[in-house]
């Protein structure tokens, strides 16, 4: 189904007609169909929501540079319009990055809070890390003047481009046209001040062997959000999808607590 939200045509599914309302934040790079394993399972339960962030699966692409707090604003006014405040969420990566962006500033907008696999949070560089960042960009900046050089510039152009590509992430490289910057504007956000903010009940869910959002990001979470538990299971950073019935126990005894 498709709703227009901020002028975007946003795809959204919903499943179950039973229970309080879950809404379902994906990772960055998939969509909600990532997340079906478990949506068919807790849609017994409750009445499940998810949609496809703008960038993603069949929601439109916004013509301009998005930061977290653009899809939290985004975020909040699916919710409003689809008449779901106070409902819980289950967010999976970039999706947790949304949820804590949204619950460190209105903790009424969520009941309780599964993060799994939350990203967020930024590991301090070493030395060697900020000396061969600055390499980088040392070199970048070099390689762009002399690109403009009329008779070097084809050449050095491809230099340029190859070290880019060089030094770039393979989620960066698969990004598509006009996401970069989105991009670059999400992975420097880092979130651990927020984290003390969020009152409400809070459950993580990792899998032991996540090397995309390793243990020590979890326990960071555990560690700044006052009213948390950490529960590690089997499985990397899709655990949910690994171990749907395993990891669907875990969400339905948190959920269904007094």
């Amino acid at each position: 189904m498709l709703k227009k939200i901020q002028g975007l045509d946003t795809f959204y599914c919903s499943y179950g007609d039973k229970g309080d309302y879950l809404l379902i934040l994906h990772g960055w790079g998939v969509d909600t169909s990532t997340m079906m394993p478990i949506i068919r399972i807790l849609s017994k339960n409750y009445r499940v929501i998810a949609f496809d962030f703008p960038f993603h699966g069949g929601t439109e692409m916004p013509g301009t540079d998005w930061t977290v707090k653009d899809f939290a604003d985004f975020t909040l006014d699916f919710i409003k319009q689809m008449g779901i405040e106070g409902c819980h969420v289950l967010a999976h990566s970039f999706g947790a990055r949304v949820a804590v962006e949204i619950a460190s500033a209105k903790p009424d907008v969520f009941n309780r809070i599964i993060l799994t696999g939350a990203a967020g949070i930024k590991r301090k560089a070493t030395p060697i890390q900020k000396y061969r960042l600055y390499r980088y960009k040392f070199i970048n900046v070099v390689l762009s003047l002399i690109s403009k050089l009329p008779v070097l510039g084809k050449h050095v152009q491809r230099i340029c481009d190859s070290h880019r590509r060089a030094h770039s992430s393979e989620d960066y490289l698969a990004l598509k046209e006009g996401m970069h910057n989105t991009f670059k504007n999400i992975i420097s956000h880092d979130q651990r001040a927020l984290l003390p903010k969020i009152k409400n009940s809070v459950l993580l869910i990792w899998g032991r062997d996540d090397n995309e959002t390793p243990l020590w990001m979890a326990n960071v979470f555990n560690t700044e959000i006052q009213n948390s538990r950490l529960v590690i299971m089997q499985g990397g950073h899709f655990a949910f999808n690994s171990y749907p019935d395993a990891f669907c126990d875990f969400c339905l005894d948190f959920l269904e607590e007094a």
